[in-house]
């Protein structure tokens, strides 16, 4: 799924869905491979604890306030369902189950979810995709004007 300032993350875990479904193949008389898929699951990073830039550990209470009214998927209801799926010799597990009407929107209607995180992205970084451009652009904090970020 899209996150918002989480491209890295984003990339990193297609490539690791990737990376098991090949070595679910590769080792299937040997090895049973169970991909899971976790949605919001009550813990210290769903409360806004994150690292920052600096490499420091600090509460967004930003974040905080927008993850308000979202339901998180306890702790241990996660890891019951995980264990449950790997036992039966499921491939793959998405928790809580309700997460899959994402995955759903994402390939009938990616561009309600690509609003609805372009959206929040506009309200909690500033960042506008396109500009006037067909590049990934941002707007800065302090000026109203598009630039171009430095690699």
């Amino acid at each position: 799924m899209i996150n918002v300032k989480g491209s890295v993350y984003g990339a990193s875990k297609a490539a690791l869905i990737n990376f098991y479904d090949s070595l679910r193949v590769e080792l299937a008389s040997e090895v049973s491979v169970t991909i899971i898929s976790s949605g919001l699951v009550e813990s210290e990073m769903s409360q806004g604890k994150a690292l920052t830039m600096q490499g420091a550990i600090e509460v967004d209470p930003e974040f905080r306030k927008r993850m308000q009214g979202i339901p998180a998927d306890s702790t241990e209801d996660c890891v019951k369902a995980v264990v449950a799926a790997v036992c039966r010799g499921d491939k793959y597990i998405t928790e809580p189950w309700w997460y899959n009407a994402f995955y759903l929107l994402k390939i009938l209607c990616p561009e309600v979810i690509e609003w609805g995180f372009r959206s929040d992205a506009h309200l909690q970084a500033g960042m506008i995709i396109g500009c006037d451009r067909p590049q990934l652009w941002v707007r800065s904090q302090n000026r109203e004007r598009c630039h171009k970020p430095s690699v």
